[in-house]
């Protein structure tokens, strides 16, 4: 935790807007945002853009400084290409302690998400 406190200080004095978007409940997500010192959108219902759109309406930026960066292609990638925003696919942070639900879509989508990674036609 104290990698991504050191990561979200350094970015946000670089003038860096983080909002975390999570599909998650506020209770959920508060606290890390709180922890990380930024704002957030819950309950984002993600690969639907409606979720990013709030986090850029509060955002205020422009369509080209904006970057969404995330762990699963089927819900934070295909959110903010939807939205046509950059973004960056990264490698989970703690997979041993995600929700059964986030490990079994992992495993359901990952013959796909392959296919697209490697941009081979998956049909």
């Amino acid at each position: 935790m104290r990698q991504h406190v050191h990561l979200s200080k350094k970015m946000q004095s670089e003038g860096v807007t983080i909002i975390l978007c999570s599909n998650n409940f506020k209770k959920t997500i508060k606290p890390y945002a709180q922890s990380l010192n930024c704002q957030y959108v819950c309950f984002c219902l993600k690969p639907s853009p409606f979720g990013m759109i709030r986090a850029w309406l509060r955002s205020k930026a422009r369509l080209s400084e904006i970057m969404v960066v995330g762990d699963q292609v089927f819900n934070d990638i295909l959110a903010g290409k939807l939205m046509l925003f950059k973004t960056m696919l990264v490698s989970p942070i703690d997979s041993e302690h995600e929700p059964s639900t986030v490990t079994k879509r992992r495993k359901m989508f990952k013959y796909f998400e392959n296919k697209i990674l490697d941009n081979i036609n998956p049909f």
